[in-house]
């Protein structure tokens, strides 16, 4: 069996309050926030900061 990828998942953790909680993307306002301390980053923040890394999305897996 093979097992493809067919996506990436962003996780940015919250740099506000230092917990290591993965914040949440959020469509409406174009934000990712942080449910623990209602911290509100945009994209352009998380890529200065370095705040975030990809890993396989595992809701996005094919197998052959």
């Amino acid at each position: 069996m093979e097992v493809i990828y067919r996506g990436m998942k962003i996780i940015i953790e919250c740099p506000d309050c230092g917990s290591g909680n993965e914040m949440s993307w959020q469509p409406l306002i174009r934000e990712f926030w942080c449910s623990r301390c209602d911290y509100l980053m945009d994209w352009d923040d998380v890529k200065a900061r370095g705040n975030y890394r990809q890993v396989d999305d595992p809701e996005n897996v094919v197998e052959i």
